[in-house]
């Protein structure tokens, strides 16, 4: 909205006849009667000569903001995105920071797995040596019962 608008206030006195009789006018931007201090007189002008003054008491517009309304706003638009790019960065942060301990709990599962491999290796030839030797008592034992 382009509050350089210049807008027209026209005031006209009725008659008893039905006619509308122009008292005065003036021209001002949005902006200007946006800005207008209630206490201000309005000049109103009729073929270039004053023809007297007039008080607005109060000027606004419905559905749209003023340019200090757009700025605050903007303002608290902008510290909302910092607010959320300092939590982004915090989040990513934790995120690496989980990332680095998944990877150290990888790792010492990767070396836990390893250990468990080694020690059923170490398991299995000693299933085998028992075997073994088992297989030698009991030849060593039919031996002594043959004689």
């Amino acid at each position: 909205l382009d509050l350089q608008i210049p807008l027209t206030l026209s005031l006209f006195d009725e008659e008893s006849d039905g006619n509308h009789d122009l008292m005065g006018s003036c021209e001002r931007t949005i902006e200007n009667f946006l800005a207008m201090d209630p206490e201000e007189d309005i000049v109103l002008l009729r073929d270039g000569d004053e023809r007297g003054n007039v008080s607005i008491l109060e000027v606004g517009m419905e559905g749209f903001t003023t340019n200090n309304e757009a700025a605050k706003i903007a303002m608290n638009a902008v510290a909302n995105v910092e607010r959320l790019k300092v939590a982004i960065e915090a989040k990513e942060e934790n995120a690496k920071n989980l990332a680095v301990q998944a990877e150290e709990k990888d790792a010492e599962a990767q070396k836990l797995a390893e250990e468990a491999k080694a020690a059923h290796e170490e398991a299995d030839a000693a299933v085998q040596e028992a075997e073994e030797a088992k297989a030698d008592y009991e030849l060593a034992l039919a031996a002594l019962e043959s004689l």
